[in-house]
């Protein structure tokens, strides 16, 4: 639906009658289960830009070991869901196409 229609994720979340976080994540999830999703559009919903992803990206070649503590070492408005989608892109070998 997010690919095919074009839909907005808070248009999403809408239908399935879910919090916009909660569609976040279940995207999120298909995407990581190899969802044909484009992880640029994911990263533009959820506000991504090449500041915060280096930022997201550095903690994580760091070595900082959970989300939590990536989250606490950034502001308080970087949300979880915008550290999983830097993390998923790098596991997928994908993060150049979010720079």
């Amino acid at each position: 639906m997010f690919m095919k229609s074009h839909s907005s994720i808070k248009a999403i979340a809408k239908f399935l009658q879910v919090e916009t976080p909660t569609a976040e994540v279940y995207i999120l999830d298909a995407y990581c289960a190899g969802a044909p999703i484009s992880v640029e559009k994911l990263a533009s919903e959820l506000n991504v830009h090449k500041p915060l992803i280096d930022r997201i990206a550095g903690h994580i070649e760091d070595g900082v070991p959970t989300l939590r503590q990536i989250k606490d070492d950034l502001d308080a408005e970087v949300s979880y869901n915008q550290i999983k989608v830097v993390l998923a892109a790098m596991i997928h070998d994908e993060l150049d196409e979010l720079i």
